[in-house]
């Protein structure tokens, strides 16, 4: 579940000093760290200067949410019995995966992991040695990975970095996590990935939403792991022909006292999930658990699909600030 140790084994000595403070609260000093951070790279008002790095560690075809060549892709695998995953990174990953390069922000580093665990609805341990492990469980998903979904490559909007750097201070937390996400793949990855990596838009639940009965009719079965068990049934109605089952996160991770360590999480999915069976299509909403769940998933011979917070729309939530920009018809087809 940790992952292997991959990641934090490539560190310089400088990166090994970065630290979480989970006990701080954000100062003066580390909430002016991110205006020069941004004039530094202005490039990230850009979406076309983005591609353009972060094409130094892999290529992105399809940038658009509702790009139906990318569901081809997974289609592909679906016939050929191939095992694949798909993985969308956000701010919430981007904070997780990045914090052990960033040691001068130590405040900033915990309370915005915190918060992150914080809002899941698993409750997970929390303590440097996880975040540690959280980091490097990312990393190994984006290793292993088909497909990683990356913010940055579609935007419906441009904001100056004035805006920017307004909304860091409304949101240091998530700014800083867009950012450095971005940051990561353009300006760091190629230290620590040595392979070619394929990505899309993080958005691009949008695309699986409006063609999930081509995907039924392509998989063996859809299992889907989630909080949102109505959804399961809405997709049952979209994928008349196939088996459509469910594994509810809330009950198989019910409220502890200190959270869940990550082996545990590890173990009880493992318990929780069917016998493996190549050909299954497995939906995944969990935050950022998601992403090493879909490498678990992967590693049995399935086709693990990060949707993340595309079940809160399947059951007609808008529960993040894309879906309120964008308005869907009853097929999930998005005007953007």
């Amino acid at each position: 579940m940790a992952g292997d140790d991959v990641f934090l084994s490539r560190w310089s000595d400088d990166d090994l000093s970065a630290r979480l403070d989970l006990n701080a609260h954000l100062g003066i000093a580390e909430l002016g760290w991110f205006e020069p951070f941004l004039r530094a790279n202005s490039w990230f008002l850009s979406e076309d200067e983005i591609l353009a790095r972060v094409e130094t560690v892999g290529s992105a075809p399809e940038v658009l949410p509702y790009s139906k060549e990318v569901v081809r892709w997974v289609i592909d695998a679906l016939h050929d019995r191939r095992p694949f995953s798909l993985i969308r990174l956000g701010d919430g990953e981007g904070n997780l995966l990045t914090w052990p390069l960033y040691p001068e922000t130590p405040a900033l580093n915990g309370v915005a992991a915190k918060k992150i665990l914080d809002l899941q609805t698993i409750p997970v341990a929390q303590s440097e040695e996880i975040f540690k492990s959280l980091a490097n469980g990312i990393f190994t998903s984006i290793v292993e990975a088909d497909v990683v979904g990356i913010v940055g490559l579609f935007r419906l909007k441009r904001r100056t970095i004035d805006e920017r750097c307004a909304g860091f201070a409304k949101d240091p937390r998530g700014i800083s996590g867009h950012h450095r996400l971005v940051y990561f793949f353009a300006c760091q990855a190629e230290r620590f990935i040595h392979k070619r990596l394929l990505f899309c838009s993080a958005h691009i639940y949008f695309a699986f939403l409006n063609h999930l009965q081509i995907l039924g009719q392509a998989a063996r079965e859809i299992l889907c792991i989630t909080n949102q068990a109505q959804a399961v049934d809405v997709v049952q109605k979209h994928v008349r022909d196939k088996p459509v089952h469910g594994i509810n996160l809330d009950e198989i991770f019910p409220p502890k006292l200190g959270g869940y360590s990550l082996i545990d999480l590890g173990s009880i999915l493992d318990e929780a999930i069917p016998e493996p069976l190549p050909g299954r299509l497995v939906l995944i909403g969990a935050g950022p658990l998601a992403e090493v769940f879909c490498t678990r998933i992967k590693r049995r011979g399935e086709v693990a699909i990060d949707i993340g917070s595309g079940f809160d729309l399947l059951v007609g939530k808008e529960t993040r600030p894309f879906h309120r920009a964008v308005k869907t018809d009853e097929n999930y087809r998005a005007r953007f």
